[in-house]
Parts: structure tokens; sequence; C-alpha cells
């Protein structure tokens, strides 16, 4: 148990903001880009290296924030007090915004390329990251 709460990123830090400016500066690009890519053709972009690797990096950084909010605290709704404990932690996010997270996670658009028409359109599923904004 003393392990699991070296993991806890408190609500205060400053690599914890960092990395929210920058999930925020990703979040923008990613639900307009996705929406751009769904509604228009632009397979022509998807074939060049630098998009697809640009691509993956940001789909990376969605994963690594998503596995870091099992250990970030937060404040209770009810109580007003500072959650640190790693098991409510993760409790509470299961209970709240992971399903969304994980469905915006999943590679739809790669997992249906081989048998639906317009698997781009899976992309609209990245837009479940909107709530991300507010």
């Amino acid at each position: 148990m003393a392990f699991l709460n070296r993991l806890l990123i408190k609500r205060d830090s400053a690599m914890k903001g960092a990395f929210d400016i920058v999930m925020l500066i990703v979040s923008v690009y990613n639900i307009y880009g996705n929406a751009y890519y769904s509604a228009f053709e632009v397979d022509g972009l998807k074939e060049e290296l630098w998009f697809i690797l640009f691509d993956n990096i940001i789909e990376l950084l969605f994963f690594i924030d998503m596995c870091c909010c099992f250990c970030q605290q937060y404040k209770d709704q009810e109580t007003f007090t500072e959650v640190s404990d790693i098991k409510l932690i993760a409790i509470n996010y299961l209970k709240g915004s992971f399903i969304f997270d994980l469905l915006a996670n999943v590679p739809f658009e790669t997992i249906f390329a081989s048998f639906v028409y317009r698997p781009r359109l899976w992309r609209l599923m990245k837009l479940l990251r909107m709530p991300r904004l507010s």
C-alpha cells in the first residue's frame, strides 16, 4: 500500500499543471482535427509518415493521461476535502469519466478498417474528449 501512495499526483503539483496545459492544447487539436478528418476525405494525409507519427504521439499522451487519472488527487464534492487514497481515487474515476476516456482511446478506425464502409467516421468517437475542454 505504501508503494501505491507514492504514485499519488497532487492537485497543486507544477508538473500536473504543465501536463494539463499540454493536454488542453492537444485536446483542442484532437477534437477539431478528428472532426475535420471525419467530415472530409483526407486519406492522402493519412499516408504521410509524419502525420501517422504525430497522431500516434497524441494518442499516447491521451493514454498516459487516462492512466494518470487513476492516481490524481481530487476534491470530494460533498465534504470539500482532498481525497488522497488511491483506491478511492480509482473508484471515483471508474464511476466518472473512465468509460468516456476508454472509448476515446480505443482505435476503432483501425479495428474496423477492413470490414466497415468509411471507417474514418469512427474517429468521431474521439469527440468524447470534448468535456476535457471545460
